[in-house]
């Protein structure tokens, strides 16, 4: 069995206690019967840019008006999307590589899991831009020497084409096991993505992780939990899946000994027994003081963390504290598997009545893209008009790879266009708001991210002299709205490096992958000049039973060496693991109002 993750925040070296990298090794303890690998794309990229660079520049510079210079500074940036694209490539890379081994695959979160599902489409489209470059080298070649002679760029096209094929065909033979919580923003998610699955026909299971025990005598906590979860269960059933399920665990499992001993169980836990709905304690429905201090004179705060952690309710919890102090409020989900709406418990498309001054949204990458792509595709069109003296089957040419690059949404859309959002949200011109409060999607694409405003600067400068290169009078539009984004961009960067006006706020649950994770997380904020100001630890267990008291006892444990982690200028908070979960404004409100500040 060869096991793979394709998660850019990866954590199956963690869980196996094994230090893995991009070529698979054998597990210790396997009997050489399981491998695994933990993919990385970006450098995959790099090499496959590295091999191919002399043939794309040659093919782009037959096929284009460009210079070598703009095509050299065009293959040096790094691509949005990469991770989902490159991803899929390794791992059919790897499958190849052990053809008698059966495929496991530990998959992105759901927004970015279900784009692998398109990098055949993406492929296939890469095909058919560089198939229009080399269809311009054909036409001439043969009007030259009435011949057409396939080269190493047709071999390449043709090479891309079979990839595409081949992913499709090992999709097509692919089980989705959909892991998810006996929560209900969990299972909305999951229904969203099990939705995905079957319009593309793929088949799909659901597994249930962390099952509340049914604890040996009464425990408001577990009783409470037990009972929040009946629904839920009761909802899968009803959607008419296969699902199987996962006790919680004592600790979470680590190491190839302790997930011997998980047991995986099929169909849904037994109904718990008929317990009433536990009373919650009121609690004032706004955030303590000092949190949120932390949003009072910030112009942008960000929750980053892994998927699961409650990083959506942090940030919707914090938004509503902001706006009923009296801040003007832009509450944006920049995760394509938004949950807004679902801890909002109603529709996230606007003013909340519930805190005037707040306004949320989920970034829809596609329909911005459909929105400016007319306008993009007129201002590519008016190049090649009939009059062009470059005109007619080159002209053609032209058009058409035009019409490709404009055919769809590349991936990583989201997060170009979440920053856009931001900026527009806070630029000079603009007085609708005075704080972002941004919902990322999990680790790894957060981290992407932030990374974004400086990539995309380039980028924008990149097909801003090319614009200008092609004819400023023929590109006004495109050039015009090319200079607005790049300054914008810029005081994105700006606005980032500055320590007074954004703030990282970082969540984890307090168990011992939690503390590997965040400390790669911080490491990482840190390299790009974004040391988180705050660390919020979410789940602290406060049940009455033996099994609550030794996760208690664990758990205070974690939160130390996440402490650890954190250092003297990040602020550490602790939030109570609830039962239900949090869902709706005062829900949420009360639920922070018990946030507590960890004092070592």
């Amino acid at each position: 069995m060869l096991l793979v993750s394709l998660d850019p925040a990866h954590s199956l070296g963690d869980v196996l206690d094994l230090t893995l990298g991009p070529e698979d090794r054998a597990v210790p303890g396997s009997g050489g019967r399981l491998r695994a690998a933990e993919v990385d794309a970006p450098r995959a990229y790099a090499r496959w840019l590295a091999r191919e660079r002399p043939l794309l520049l040659r093919m782009a510079e037959r096929g284009t008006y460009l210079r070598a210079g703009e095509l050299e500074a065009v293959l040096d940036l790094a691509l949005p999307g990469v991770d989902e694209l490159m991803g899929l490539r390794e791992l059919l890379r790897l499958a190849r590589k052990r053809p008698d081994h059966a495929l496991v695959v530990d998959a992105p979160p759901t927004g970015h899991a279900l784009r692998l599902l398109d990098a055949p489409t993406q492929i296939r489209r890469l095909a058919r831009l560089f198939a229009h470059l080399q269809a311009k080298h054909h036409a001439l070649s043969e009007a030259l020497s009435r011949r057409r002679v396939p080269d190493d760029a047709d071999a390449l096209i043709a090479g891309l084409l079979d990839e595409a094929d081949a992913i499709d065909a090992l999709l097509a033979r692919t089980t989705f096991t959909w892991v998810t919580l006996p929560e209900t923003l969990a299972w909305e998610e999951t229904r969203d993505a099990l939705a995905a699955l079957d319009a593309r026909g793929l088949v799909r299971d659901v597994l249930v992780n962390r099952v509340t025990r049914a604890p040996a005598r009464a425990c408001a906590l577990c009783d409470g939990r037990r009972h929040a979860e009946r629904p839920v269960c009761a909802a899968i059933a009803a959607a008419g899946v296969r699902a199987s399920w996962v006790a919680e665990s004592d600790p979470p499992p680590r190491g190839r000994e302790a997930l011997r001993r998980l047991r995986i169980r099929t169909g849904l836990p037994p109904r718990a027994r008929a317990v009433r709905a536990p009373r919650t304690r009121d609690a004032p429905g706004t955030a303590p003081a000092a949190w949120r201090a932390l949003a009072a004179t910030r112009r942008l705060v960000v929750f980053a963390g892994k998927g699961g952690v409650g990083k959506t309710s942090a940030a919707t919890a914090t938004a509503l504290a902001a706006a009923r102090d009296g801040r003007r409020v832009l509450l944006l989900s920049a995760d394509p598997a938004h949950s807004l709406a679902d801890a909002l418990d109603r529709p996230a498309d606007g003013p909340l009545p519930a805190a005037p001054g707040l306004t949320a949204r989920e970034l829809d990458a596609a329909a911005v893209f459909e929105q400016r792509r007319d306008g993009y595709r007129r201002s590519l069109s008016g190049l090649w008009q009939p009059d062009d003296a470059r005109g007619g089957a080159s002209a053609s040419l032209d058009r058409a790879l035009a019409r490709d690059l404009l055919d769809e949404p590349p991936p990583g859309l989201d997060e170009l266009l979440a920053l856009l959002e931001i900026e527009q949200a806070l630029g000079a011109a603009r007085t609708d708001y005075d704080l972002v409060v941004l919902d990322s999607a999990p680790t790894g694409h957060a981290l992407r991210l932030l990374a974004m405003p400086e990539l995309a600067t380039a980028w924008v400068e990149a097909l801003l002299r090319i614009a200008r290169a092609a004819g400023v009078a023929r590109l006004a539009g495109l050039v015009h709205d090319l200079v607005e984004t790049s300054q914008g961009l810029r005081r994105l960067r700006a606005l980032l490096a500055d320590r007074d006006a954004t703030g990282v706020v970082t969540i984890a649950q307090p168990d011992e992958l939690a503390v590997r994770e965040t400390r790669r997380l911080h490491r990482a904020l840190a390299s790009r000049g974004l040391p988180p100001v705050a660390l919020l630890v979410n789940g602290m267990r406060d049940g009455s039973c033996a099994l609550c008291r030794r996760i208690a006892r664990g758990q205070r444990r974690a939160k130390g060496a996440l402490a650890r982690i954190a250092g003297r200028r990040c602020a550490v908070w602790t939030a109570p693991l609830l039962a239900p979960p949090p869902r709706g404004p005062e829900a949420l409100l009360g639920w922070a109002a018990r946030f507590a500040p960890d004092h070592g």
